[in-house]
């Protein structure tokens, strides 16, 4: 009877581990779809000729990434969130 405990135990705790796991993933996916989406919405409004405007996102998502005083995702990471935005 006990290693039946033991044995449920020890699944019940690896599939909450897996679960924080996957909303820690899904709300990093959130963040970035989000700070992309403010990046290109900004980058619209203040389109200045001769500059790209991903570039112009590229540069805002960088500053909006880091206003908790961190960067959480890399430039290639916020590239690859602004081109999908841009092409919807």
């Amino acid at each position: 009877m006990e290693l039946i405990l033991s044995i449920t135990s020890i699944v019940l705790s690896l599939a909450s581990m897996a679960l924080i796991l996957f909303r820690r993933h899904t709300s990093r996916q959130g963040e970035l779809q989000l700070i992309a989406r403010q990046a290109v919405a900004a980058a619209r409004s203040k389109a200045q000729d001769g500059l790209p405007l991903q570039r112009l996102a590229l540069e805002t998502a960088l500053l909006l990434d880091l206003r908790d005083g961190k960067q959480d995702f890399s430039r290639e990471q916020l590239w690859a969130a602004i081109s999908a935005e841009v092409t919807k």
